[in-house]
């Protein structure tokens, strides 16, 4: 659609506007120029408008206006002028309410004679041609001229047409307000006297409560719209003007209600300030919405905004994210961070996360590789009582499991099916058994199994074949694992199991060795060599496979912390060091440690450590031996530059005890 730039300055002062800026803001809009056609003839500039489907309200020009006013929060040059119903309308006194969903559909009706064949003036012209809107009669060109820039206009209708009762359904913003078959007998007592060829009917639609002004619609300049078109038509045709007459019809119109979290809208438009990451203040938004004419209130208890949409606009503004959206337009997007916080704060990592993480990267470093299984099986010893599934899928899966190892096993099976020869696998998962003292109840633990297999672990030299993988080389694996994780714990001699453990079973007799706590020599886990009993291989070779399973947290209250120790980092110099013997005569009652403290505090030299090596004392006299060590973090220190340091340590020194400073030797 077009617009003439001199129509639009009618209703906003546009001389601190550039047309640059003008064209950015409405580009944020959704309503992109496509082009700028300057008329010279008419000191007049042409825009042509590309309006997309969600800005359909901009069809005129007190809309562009207004949304241009908003944008640049600026003032309109034009001022509402108040609507006022009839006082002596006794319809608007019975139905006055103050229920803001109610309204009167009011209807002006306006006889204004014969229209005469007329000439439209070529200033009214020259605006309805930018569009091309040119009709066959002055009446209709007037109101072509009206729409385009108010809006809305009246309707031309003619006596004829209402007594047959044709086409006069009435529609304000998307709402029927009039029917003429409805309201056939009171319009027809309207018109009944008159003798008049044309009518105009204004319609509009007003609150009942006759002190209540809709701001928030552009019905507001409706009064404006009426009286320019009466002068219009009155100045141009020269016909004497009837006295209207009207018509009122109580509506109902829903009006949308959107609330909006402050926190949701922090979130979407984020910050304003890279250094203090600060967002729109809350006054602000107040504001911004004020100026949208969204009638805001703020609900503090839920810190969210609650608005009215216009009437205009309810096919735009719809959601929540809508009206952020017009927030961000006019707060400009410019004033708003591209960039996200980067948030350095790490997140709460429980010390059981901490250690668990630990001992799978220890596992991994040593080479094992992570398997995870379901806990859902059928387990291989059946002398202790099961957790039995109700309803299992397969019989295979009746069962919840009472140990890893037995998962590990089938792990095993499996890839030596497919001809994988070195298994080296371990798991972390939960374990179940029956409570002893009551049976109905079951205990769910974390445990941890490995099992190793490898024909070709380890080879002597080169010209030998590789070695299996045997019980010293699995003892040493565990240790190094144990020691890794700072676990003090011991191997013993298995002397009794907890039947919880459901793994004694598993290995063979004397191949199998316990972890035990220091502290209280509980069982922790076993290690040892698989018995092959359990392990249904295709052939009948006795492999020899060695597992290890723990009671997780058993063995994480084993593990030691060195949080105690304080390491202290010291830059390290690229240039040698000198190292010098000094003998000080100090008095009998001085401590050796001022004299240290003293020297390494007071005395700005590049000493790298100071050592009392030997103390000589006779009956008059003591004497103390002292090896510092100079090394310079910038150069090679020589004769010359020791013998100036010592100058000033016997300086310093004199001036704490008068004491006397000699060179005894040097390395």
């Amino acid at each position: 659609m077009k617009f003439s730039w001199r129509l639009i300055s009618n209703f906003i002062c546009i001389k601190s506007i550039t047309l640059n800026d003008f064209q950015n803001v409405l580009t944020l809009s959704g309503l992109e120029i496509e082009d700028v056609q300057e008329i010279k003839t008419n000191k007049d500039k042409i825009i042509d408008l590309s309006i997309t489907a969600n800005r359909k309200e901009i069809c005129s020009v007190l809309n562009l206006a207004l949304e241009t006013s908003i944008i640049f929060n600026t003032k309109l040059k034009i001022i509402p002028i108040k609507f006022k119903y009839n006082n002596d309308s006794q319809y608007i006194k019975n139905h006055s309410s103050n229920n803001e969903n109610q309204y009167i559909s009011y209807i002006r009706i306006i006889n204004i004679g014969k229209i005469h064949k007329i000439h439209t003036p070529e200033w009214l012209l020259y605006h309805i041609k930018i569009n091309g809107l040119i009709k066959d009669n002055l009446l209709a060109n007037i109101q072509e001229y009206i729409r385009i820039k108010w809006g809305q206009t009246f309707i031309i209708i003619n006596t004829q047409k209402i007594k047959e009762k044709k086409n006069l359904n009435i529609y304000h913003n998307g709402v029927q307000i009039f029917n003429i078959e409805e309201n056939f007998k009171n319009f027809k007592d309207k018109i009944v006297h008159s003798n008049k060829e044309n009518l105009i009917i204004f319609a509009t639609i007003q609150s009942t409560n006759n002190t209540h002004t809709i701001k928030q619609n552009l019905d507001e300049f409706y009064e404006n719209m009426y009286l320019d078109s009466i002068r219009l038509i009155h100045t141009i045709t020269k016909n004497k003007i009837g006295k209207s007459k009207e018509i009122y019809k109580t509506i109902l119109v829903k009006q949308n209600i959107i609330k909006i979290k402050q926190k949701t809208i922090n979130s979407l438009l984020g910050y304003t300030d890279i250094k203090k990451f600060k967002f729109i203040t809350k006054n602000t938004i107040y504001k911004i919405l004020e100026q949208l004419k969204l009638q805001p209130k703020y609900e503090s208890k839920e810190k969210a905004f609650i608005v009215k949409v216009p009437n205009y606009r309810k096919h735009d503004l719809i959601r929540e994210i809508d009206i952020i959206e017009e927030i961000g337009k006019i707060y400009k997007f410019e004033n708003l961070l591209s960039e996200t916080k980067i948030n350095k704060r790490r997140g709460c990592k429980s010390q059981y996360f901490i250690e668990v993480k630990k001992i799978r990267k220890v596992l991994r470093n040593l080479g094992l590789h992570e398997v995870v299984n379901c806990c859902l099986t059928k387990n291989i010893n059946t002398q202790t009582q099961n957790v039995n599934i109700y309803n299992p899928i397969t019989k295979e899966q009746k069962e919840l499991r009472k140990n890893i190892l037995e998962s590990l096993i089938d792990n095993y099976l499996s890839n030596i099916k497919h001809t994988h020869q070195n298994i080296e696998i371990f798991e972390i998962g939960k374990t179940f058994t029956v409570d002893k003292e009551n049976k109905k109840r079951y205990e769910e633990k974390i445990h941890i199994g490995g099992l190793l297999y490898n024909k070709q672990y380890i080879r002597k030299n080169w010209s030998e074949k590789s070695s299996e993988f045997n019980l010293f080389h699995f003892k040493n694996l565990v240790e190094t694992f144990l020691e890794s994780i700072n676990s003090k714990s011991t191997m013993e001699e298995i002397k009794y199991i907890n039947p919880t453990y459901n793994i004694k079973h598993l290995f063979k007799k004397n191949r199998k060795i316990g972890i035990y706590r220091k502290e209280n020599n509980k069982l922790v886990g076993i290690i040892g060599e698989l018995d092959n009993h359990f392990i249904k291989l295709t052939n009948e070779k006795q492999e020899k496979i060695y597992g290890f399973e723990f009671d997780l947290n058993e063995l994480l209250n084993t593990m030691q912390y060195t949080n105690h120790l304080d390491y202290i980092n010291k830059k390290y110099s690229n240039y040698p060091s000198i190292t010098r013997d000094i003998s000080i005569q100090l008095n009998q009652h001085v401590n050796v440690k001022q004299i240290k403290d003293f020297i390494l505090k007071n005395i700005n030299v590049p000493i790298e450590s100071i050592e009392i090596f030997n103390e000589y004392q006779n009956k008059s006299n003591r004497f103390v031996g002292i090896r510092i060590t100079y090394r310079s973090y910038t150069k090679t220190l020589n004769n010359n530059d020791v013998r100036i340091i010592h100058d000033k340590l016997q300086n310093k020194l004199k001036q704490f005890n008068k004491i006397q400073l000699s060179i005894m030797g040097k390395t």
